[in-house]
């Protein structure tokens, strides 16, 4: 009877100690799928912006033309509830604050639109680079891709 009962206790014991590793592994994938997750729905927010740098570049010549003071846009139709600011500056940089993502410092992020040959205006890609936080944390298709020009990579915003 007690080899049966010492038996048990090792075993409950072994459980326990695979749940707890378990647990330590999983728990920060977890987190950090949260994050990415935080991280693209910010991002999605701006959609709006990258409209009106498209059209601001279709009208004014370029990407080369454009003037964060000549832009039109409604701020707040770029609020959700991780993004803390989108600021779009000369040559249609954008930059998106993020805020209650989970990760600390919550990313700032730099979206660059580039022309593709052809029309002015026309085939404007988008890649992005993290500024500020953890770029591991941004989604997949915002990791190592893009540029950050000279002027941008001393302020967020791109504005000297």
């Amino acid at each position: 009877m007690i080899k049966l009962r010492r038996l048990s206790t090792i075993n409950m014991l072994v459980v326990v100690a695979v749940i707890a590793v378990l647990v330590a592994l999983v728990l920060p994938t977890w987190r950090s799928h949260d994050i990415r997750q935080h991280v693209a729905d910010a991002l999605k927010e701006t959609d709006a912006m990258k409209l009106v740098v498209m059209e601001a570049a279709t009208v004014h010549g370029g990407l080369a033309q454009i003037r964060a003071s000549d832009l039109r846009y409604n701020a707040k139709a770029s609020s959700g509830e991780h993004v803390a600011t989108v600021e779009v500056a000369d040559r249609g940089l954008i930059t998106l604050t993020t805020r209650n993502t989970g990760a600390r410092p919550d990313p700032v992020i730099v979206l660059i639109p580039t022309e593709g040959s052809g029309n002015t205006g026309a085939n404007i890609t988008w890649t992005c680079q993290v500024v500020l936080g953890d770029a591991s944390l941004a989604p997949a298709d915002c990791q190592g891709h893009g540029y950050v020009p000279s002027s941008a990579a001393s302020t967020p915003t791109g504005k000297s």
